[in-house]
């Protein structure tokens, strides 16, 4: 299982991505409350308490909302600059995270595409027609990624600054137990079954706490 060994490497992310305050919202909130890809792009500004210390995430496995704490120390003043700072005051969508581009059919819904999403977060390419042929090439135009761009300011290849979703949600679970929750509370705040949170989304913690604060309040 992938995810962050070190509070440090969450830290160095996040400032890296400072130039970038949507996509530092974004992971921020993947790393620290660790919901699956779909969830967070779905996500609504209604499903966020007034005072952000919780948020209700529908898991379309079963048919319900889960309510999560927001994490106090480091995300919550990620996620209050960005909204009062970042995000798009026309936009209606109403969208924690509407799409910024409108690649594969977004534009609709303002809903993230999994592939539109990952070209601009790992980098990849644009499709381009040929105008002799009128054929669609889809090696046109290299699309350059947030995380290409942190790592060459950065001048790092760590294998963090390239995560993605599937590896953000362990990040998630691991963030969680370091700062002293418990499997099962891990397991309902993810969605799943403490067995299955424990072997697959939840890394070695050992004894070292980060200062992480989660409102550990009754669900």
């Amino acid at each position: 299982m992938t995810a962050f060994t070190e509070y440090k490497h969450l830290t160095t992310l996040l400032d890296a991505l400072k130039p970038f305050p949507y996509w530092r919202a974004w992971i921020a909130f993947a790393t620290l409350t660790g919901p699956r890809w779909s969830e967070q792009a779905r996500l609504r500004l209604e499903n966020l308490s007034e005072d952000l210390t919780e948020v209700r995430i529908y898991g379309k496995k079963t048919a319900t909302y889960r309510r999560v704490p927001i994490e106090q120390n480091v995300l919550k003043p990620i996620l209050r600059d960005y909204l009062d700072n970042f995000r798009d005051k026309d936009d209606e969508s109403g969208l924690l995270f509407p799409a910024l581009f409108s690649g594969h059919g977004s534009g609709v819904d303002c809903i993230w595409r999994a592939t539109t999403f990952h070209k601009h977060w790992l980098g990849g390419w644009n499709p381009l027609k040929d105008k002799k042929t009128g054929k669609i090439e889809p090696h046109g135009t290299k699309a350059v990624g947030v995380s290409e761009k942190i790592q060459k300011a950065l001048k790092s290849k760590a294998a963090f600054l390239s995560y993605g979703p599937a590896e953000w949600r362990h990040c998630g679970g691991t963030a969680m137990g370091h700062a002293g929750v418990s499997t099962l509370r891990i397991s309902m705040w993810l969605g799943n079954d403490e067995k299955i949170a424990r072997r697959h989304y939840i890394g070695h913690v050992g004894s070292t706490n980060w200062p992480l604060k989660y409102m550990t309040t009754e669900l």
